[in-house]
């Protein structure tokens, strides 16, 4: 088991959980239908956001391999599973941990921001205009957690390289780090 292969399960694994939330999410579209006003009159809507999420993950399920092949494409590619390098448990954790951040942010930010929307159909303002400060920050602080997940995802190499404190080279065992 190499690097590319745990990153190409992961790849998996949350292309599985995309396409799960993504019928969570047409719960919340269809919950906010149902309390009435001018948002989403049909469910024309909930089903476009099924489709374009299931989508997404069936794409990102069929490129999980090429994606986690660019993701760790300078790490060794045949490797056993006693010697993984120090620099490829990193890139490899570096990826596991901005998809999960990703997964934590991605679905409460849309669920909020639809929530947003639905109120702002009740009155002429617009979706940003019915937040209150509140509302903003948290906003505001999800979309940072996006992109500090999507940092983690397309940049684990910088990452290894800081934490490892020089180049991550893909020749060094995990017991020699310094």
């Amino acid at each position: 088991m190499d690097a590319r292969y745990i990153t190409t399960l992961a790849l998996r694994l949350f292309a599985i959980w995309f396409c799960v939330s993504a019928f969570q999410l047409f719960g919340t579209i269809e919950s906010l239908r149902q309390l009435g006003g001018n948002f989403n009159q049909s469910s024309l809507v909930s089903l476009s956001v099924i489709g374009v999420a299931v989508s997404i993950g069936i794409i990102l399920w069929i490129l999980s391999r090429p994606i986690a092949g660019l993701l760790t494409f300078d790490l060794a590619k045949q490797r056993s599973a006693t010697r993984l390098s120090m620099a490829d448990l990193v890139v490899v954790g570096c990826v596991l941990m901005g998809l999960w951040w990703l997964k934590n942010a991605l679905l409460p930010f849309v669920e909020f921001w639809l929530t947003a929307v639905a109120r702002a159909s009740y009155s002429d303002e617009s979706a940003l205009a019915t937040l209150d400060g509140k509302d903003k920050i948290t906003i505001a602080l999800d979309l940072l957690r996006i992109a500090i997940a999507l940092f983690f995802i397309c940049s684990p190499r910088r990452i290894a390289q800081w934490v490892l404190g020089r180049p991550a080279t893909p020749d060094e065992a995990p017991g020699e780090a310094s």
